[in-house]
């Protein structure tokens, strides 16, 4: 799991996958955040749809994310036989959302990995403990698809906008504002785009409130795995850093409630979708 923004140097990155940033050995002074930052510059102008712009995170989901990282280092660092991490691409999210996995101007997961050049964005830690397991990798998903929310609908503003000529923003006449850009004779690349994430912002409508309303269980579940945990926890690997596993759950907690409160919002703004 991780963040960009444009405003932060620091990148959020998965339980699993800290190190693959931040470790020496990986090279390269420039953080996602600076990649970011440069690519936004870069397309600020860009009449097309093409270029994957990625709109900054909240602040507070900015700051548990980076608290989580802290955390993955030490893990990582700690734990050097952990079993192969978990991935969450696109289709993971719902079946419905599939057809948009690897499309540019629609996957900004897999845009997201290609601004940092790294293979292992939206990744979650396995320890081999199959509820702690389930728990990161519900995390790291929910994560996700707030991520994938607000840049689908950052995006879907900035073309309708740039079509329509007027700034177009969320709210109950996006879905008919999205429709008038629809009309117009738009190059095909970007027409294909606009249409790509009118269709996206259809099933999101019904998946991003699903989701949040999932988030509070997943919380109560993350607590109770905290609690728990010295007494669930029988691989000896794991129990000898049980402080840093729990300090990971209840780090990742607040990514989820921070996500869960971005995907209250974004239920708001994808509202005119519904059919």
């Amino acid at each position: 799991m991780f963040l960009i923004t444009r405003s932060s140097p620091i990148a959020h990155l998965s339980l699993a996958c800290a190190l693959a940033i931040f470790a020496p050995a990986c090279g390269g002074a420039q953080t996602l955040g600076d990649v970011a930052a440069q690519h936004l510059d870069d397309h600020a102008d860009d009449a097309s749809g093409w270029g994957d712009v990625l709109e900054e995170m909240p602040a507070d989901l900015g700051a548990a994310t980076a608290e989580l990282t802290e955390t993955a280092a030490a893990l990582v660092k700690e734990m050097t036989d952990l079993p192969a991490p978990g991935h969450v691409e696109l289709k993971d999210l719902s079946a419905d959302l599939a057809r948009f996995q690897g499309k540019a101007g629609a996957d900004f997961l897999a845009a997201a990995k290609r601004e940092a050049g790294k293979a292992s964005a939206f990744e979650y830690v396995v320890l081999g403990v199959p509820e702690l397991d389930d728990f990161f990798k519900n995390a790291e998903e929910t994560y996700a698809l707030a991520y994938q929310a607000t840049q689908a609908l950052a995006n879907l503003k900035r073309i309708s906008s740039k079509a329509l000529g007027a700034k177009v923003e969320a709210g109950p006449e996006l879905q008919s504002q999205v429709a008038k850009a629809l009309l117009l004779h738009e190059p095909p690349a970007v027409a294909a785009e606009l249409r790509a994430l009118d269709e996206m912002s259809r099933t999101l409508a019904r998946l991003v409130p699903e989701i949040g309303a999932r988030a509070a269980k997943l919380v109560a579940s993350g607590q109770a795995l905290v609690a728990a945990a010295p007494a669930t926890i029988t691989n000896p690997k794991v129990l000898a850093h049980l402080g840093t596993v729990q300090q990971g759950v209840t780090r990742s907690l607040h990514v989820v409630k921070s996500s869960a409160t971005l995907l209250e919002g974004l239920t708001k703004d994808l509202a005119s979708f519904k059919s």
